[in-house]
């Protein structure tokens, strides 16, 4: 690398510091976060109207599966985590959605 390049790099590292040293922590905290759109009951509303087919390919079983898997496991309550609460359908479909998602990463 010339030093051309050399001093390119380190003038950008320095005002990438010096821009960061800027913020407070408590301005770092706070900073806005970028925002998703999110729909609104989405297993009560998209994945209820998905075909065996796109379900399955979803959550790698069938909806009957599901159903069963969440009658054995009796659930007594929904869980919270401190927002709303959570159904235990909904805990095991994200479950099942995050799991295979892991794999696809192996």
């Amino acid at each position: 690398m010339d030093n051309a390049s050399k001093a390119a790099i380190a003038l950008i590292a320095k005002r990438l510091i010096e821009d960061s040293s800027e913020d407070s922590d408590e301005e770092l905290l706070f900073k806005e976060t970028e925002t998703h759109s999110t729909i609104e009951d989405y297993i009560g509303k998209t994945v209820k109207n998905y075909s065996p087919e796109v379900f399955k390919s979803h959550f790698r079983m069938s909806r009957g599966a599901v159903e069963l898997l969440c009658s054995e496991l009796d659930f007594k309550t929904e869980f919270t985590c401190g927002w709303r609460p959570i159904s235990p359908l909904h805990q095991v479909l994200m479950t099942l959605w995050t799991l295979d998602r892991i794999k696809d990463d192996l």
